[in-house]
Parts: C-alpha cells; structure tokens; sequence
C-alpha cells in the first residue's frame, strides 16, 4: 500500500479528474494543477459519446483512409477493451454519485445510435458482423428494419435499407469533467491553477513541480495527464512520448422540434440528439486528414461545412432546418501513426514515482473512469490489478 502523501496531477482534463476522483475514492487526496481551467480544452467540447466495447471494435475493422481507430497488425483496441467496458458499465452509477458528491447533474442519458446502411452491400456487411458478435456473445448488436428508424428521423434517404443499432450513453463533456473535479474536491482534493515548465528531482525520484511563476510545489509522485501536451512533461523527466496531434471539431445545433435521444451515422459522420435539449451534436470523429503537425487550434471552415452537407444527406429537413450555435473543438493526442490509437498509462521509466496517462486521442470520455481506477490503483498499490495486468503491461510507457 503506498504511503503517498502529496500527490499532484498535472492536467484538469477528463483523465486527470478521473485519477483524482478515484484516488479519493480510496481514500487519498491529491492536487490537480491546471493551466487554464478544468475542462478547458478538449475535453470540456467533446462530443461526449461513451459507445460500448463493442462498437469500438467494429469500428477498427474500417479501413486506414476512414478512421483513424485502424491499428498495424497485431494490435486492437481489444487490448486494452476493458478501459471502454469499465467506463460503459459503472457511469450512471459515478453519474448519481456526482450528484451526490458534487452537486453536478452531467445530464446523462441511453439512446440508440444507429448506422445507416444504403446498399445492399452495408445490409450484407451488417448483417454478417452482427451475427459474428452474437456468436461471441455480445446481443447488444441489432438490425433494425427502415420503419424504425423513421419514427424517429423520418426524412432519412429513400435508398436506406435499414442499420446496426447499437446503445450509447451520452453525458454534457464540461459538466462531466467538473462533475469528477468537484467531486475529487469533496474528498480532498485541491485545484490550483499554474503553467507548469518542469520537475524538480533527486535520485530516482521527483520531489517537485516546477511553475512558470517560479513557484514550486512539492511532491512525492506526480502523473502527467496534459492531453497532447504531455510529450513535454515526459521529456522534461527524459522520456519522451511520440505524440501524433490531431485536431477534431464538432457542431452544436439548435432546432425547434423535440427529437429523443438518438445517434445516427452514415459512413464516417455522425448526428446525435442531446438529452433534455432541442439540439443536435454533428461531427466526423478520427477523420485522417485532421492529423498536423502543428499546435494550431483555428478549426477549419472547409471541415465544418464538409461535416454540414454529409449529415443534411442523412436527414436533409432536420439539418436544414437548424441553427449552427457552436463550432468547437481542440488538439487531442494520439499515438504515433500513420493510422493508430492506442493510450499510454503507467509508471515512466526510470523514476520510481513518476506516473503518465495519455494519448487517449478522440475516445478519452470512453476510456475515462477506466483509465481512473487503474491508474489509482497502480499508484496506490504499486502495481495494477491482477484481473488487469496484461493490459497494463500493454500500454506501459515503456513500451513506447
């Protein structure tokens, strides 16, 4: 059992308030050091679908030049498919207890989220992976006949044939990320606002956090969770995370009917109606040309009104008729490509008491109660869960 004191987080991201959060559900208290605020960057304008397990799986099987979820032979998300089981099965459970803890209602809720298929060749693909998925034992996965879809979204075009109907939960992504901060703050936990440029260290281990102000806040461990931005935090300590920058949008639109909770996707865009308001979530989630090299944030107009005309094809009048309210996004970080995702989380190398969870790209609110829990329990207990070591062992920073 560790003896850790003073523990500080570095990043009030959704994977940082999640380590926090479930180290004080432990019983330990930590500090959150943030540059900006918590949730001001990517994860505060997430489109903040949490899909299941499964659904993730379907999607590497895409090819290179559609999603960014493809992974090289030998990898699949399946390695590390627990984080998204983890996350998916305990989130209406963490919801009540934010609310409880916190006060913070994230607004969650269930909804089918449904992909269209047009041809007959989406029907036959469809049809056939749901059958493979109900022989594994995975019944969540449905076929779902034209009519269905329609009560719903009855303008979708002429030629659909009918979709694969899978269930997500949706949460609001600022208020589910400050839910976990106040909720970690309720048992101990601090927030403080600071730049941080580097650590302070003696031997193998790091005995401060180094600010911008000049300031130094002591320690005896320290995680860096800084979204894209952690490759800095691991260089300072000599071991630096390739990192692949990619920047993704979304749009937030207003309309004047009621429309239920529902996802529905065409291809690589996707349209999901928000819980409890008449709005519309619209985006293209791991879309390969969004990749740069460059840490600009200036969302680009050619991808905004690529994402309009893709989703006003699915639902031409329901689209048309709404009004655009917010084109947001942010850099998220990924690993190194040409066309792969995979989380890094663990203990750096070298240091005894250094800790880093990142990378987790475009499906960190999938991935973020898991990546809490775990990376709670390893610096707690110094090492991972048995029932998850061999996923531990595959996202271990040291394995690059």
């Amino acid at each position: 059992m560790s003896h850790y004191k003073d523990i500080v987080i570095i990043g009030g991201g959704v994977i940082g308030c999640s380590i926090a959060y479930h180290l004080g559900l432990r019983g330990f208290k930590s500090t959150i050091i943030e540059k900006e605020s918590v949730a001001a960057r990517a994860s505060g304008k997430a489109w903040a679908v949490i899909a299941d397990p499964y659904s993730l799986q379907m999607a590497e099987l895409d090819s290179p030049e559609i999603t960014l979820f493809h992974s090289p032979k030998g990898e699949t998300v399946g390695h590390w498919k627990e984080l998204f089981n983890i996350t998916y099965t305990r989130l209406h459970e963490v919801a009540r207890d934010l609310k409880n803890r916190g006060g913070m209602d994230i607004e969650i809720a269930s909804c089918p989220y449904d992909s269209l298929a047009l041809t007959e060749e989406d029907e036959a693909g469809y049809k056939e992976l749901i059958e493979d998925f109900h022989h594994k034992g995975f019944r969540e996965l449905l076929w779902m006949e034209p009519k269905e879809i329609r009560k719903v979204w009855p303008d979708v075009p002429p030629e659909t044939r009918g979709s694969l109907r899978t269930i997500i939960h949706q949460v609001e992504p600022y208020k589910y990320t400050l839910g976990l901060a106040q909720a970690a703050e309720k048992m101990g936990t601090r927030i403080k606002q600071g730049d941080v440029v580097g650590f302070g260290t003696k031997g193998g281990k790091i005995t401060s956090v180094k600010l911008a102000s000049g300031k130094e806040i002591g320690c005896d461990a320290a995680v860096i969770a800084m979204g894209p931005w952690s490759w800095e935090g691991t260089k300072w300590l000599g071991n630096e995370l390739a990192m692949q920058l990619v920047l993704e949008g979304c749009l937030r639109m207003e309309i004047d009917q009621d429309i239920p909770p529902h996802g529905l996707a065409s291809g690589k865009y996707s349209i999901l109606s928000r819980v409890g308001a008449k709005e519309l979530i619209l985006g293209s989630a791991g879309v390969p040309h969004l990749r740069q090299d460059h840490w600009g944030t200036a969302l680009s107009e050619d991808q905004k009104y690529e994402i309009l005309s893709h989703c006003m094809e699915m639902v031409p009048e329901v689209v048309e008729n709404a009004r655009l309210v917010e084109y947001r996004g942010d850099l998220q970080g990924w690993a190194p490509g040409p066309t792969y995702h995979k989380p890094s989380m663990g203990r750096l190398p070298s240091w005894d008491n250094g800790y880093v969870a990142t990378r987790f790209g475009t499906l960190g609110m999938c991935q973020s109660l898991g990546a809490g829990s775990l990376m709670a329990d390893l610096i707690i207990d110094g090492q991972a869960p048995m029932a998850h070591e061999n996923l531990m062992n595959h996202l271990d920073p040291a394995n690059g």
